[in-house]
Parts: C-alpha cells; sequence; structure tokens
C-alpha cells in the first residue's frame, strides 16, 4: 500500500471488492461469494450486455460504459488533475458501440484495467481535503449503485451466472 492516509486505504479496498468481489475472508458491500463489476461483465455475451431489459431502459452495457467513464475521471482526479469533471460529457458517458464478442471482450479488458488503475491511484501519495474525502466516497457509491443496478438487470433478464 502506497499511502499512510486511513481513508485512501479504505476507499482503495472498497473500490477492489466492488470491481473484482471480495477476498474470501470478509466483505464491506457484497456478500461473501458475490462477483464484483468485472467477473459479472465476463460472464456476459454481447448480446446479453447490449440488450435492454425494457423499452427506454439502459443496458448492462451502458452502465458499464457510464462506470467506464465516471471511474476514468476520478483516476484522473486521483492522479492529481486539477478538475476532468468540470467538462465531463455525462450524456455521452451512456453510449457504448459493441457489435461483436471481440469488441466487448476488449471493452471489458479496458474497463478492470481503469478500474484497478483508480482503486491504485485512490492508494497514490495524495493529500486528501474534506471535499476530496466526499468525492471519492461519493464515487465508491457511485460505482456501488451501479453494481446494483446491474445485478438488477441480471436478475429481471434471468441473464449471467447464478448468484450473480
Amino acid at each position: 500500500m502506497n499511502t499512510n492516509d486511513p481513508w485512501q486505504a479504505a476507499i482503495g479496498m472498497i473500490l477492489d471488492e466492488l470491481v473484482v468481489g471480495p477476498p474470501e475472508e470478509f466483505s464491506f458491500v457484497l456478500n461473501p461469494g458475490d462477483h464484483g463489476l468485472v467477473p459479472l461483465m465476463r460472464s456476459l455475451d454481447a448480446d446479453a450486455a447490449t440488450t435492454p431489459p425494457g423499452s427506454d431502459r439502459c443496458s448492462i452495457a451502458q452502465h458499464a460504459a457510464h462506470l467506464a467513464y465516471a471511474l476514468n475521471l476520478f483516476e484522473r482526479w486521483a492522479g492529481g488533475e486539477e478538475n476532468p469533471f468540470a467538462t465531463a460529457d455525462w450524456d455521452a458517458s451512456w453510449r457504448i458501440d459493441v457489435p461483436d464478442e471481440g469488441a466487448w471482450n476488449a471493452f471489458v479488458d479496458r474497463l478492470e484495467i481503469s478500474a484497478r488503475a483508480c482503486a491504485a491511484a485512490v492508494r497514490g501519495p495524495n493529500r486528501w481535503d474534506e471535499i476530496s474525502r466526499a468525492g471519492a466516497v461519493g464515487s465508491v457509491a457511485h460505482v456501488s449503485y451501479h453494481v446494483g443496478a446491474i445485478r438488477q438487470i441480471l436478475a429481471v433478464t434471468g441473464v449471467g451466472r447464478p448468484g450473480c
């Protein structure tokens, strides 16, 4: 661990749990044995990921694209960029084009790399003030929300592995 700040260490641990799943011995957000975001995405093919659960509803892939965008902004912020959120295009963050399995798998690979880099950046040598901590906790809540939304889409559509 690269930081002496217990807030940063804790937020990094929770992001890791949300992204890859909880360690075997304990969990903070997910249930023991639950899948994190990346294993959930890997359990789906491109068709299942891109099919909306209903009319005017976002697909799993759209939730994942939005999260990938947000994680990239968070990583840039945690890495020292002044305010990458100021120019964020949140509407565009929901758009994703994955026409086939290769594109879907490449997207999931990039999502995993970005999410792991984000958790590592959080643990970096940053000095966090009250606003920074609130932003980091808010980002963890944001990831949690979308992981839950994806799990609900899986439950409604019956797609994915049991227990996801």
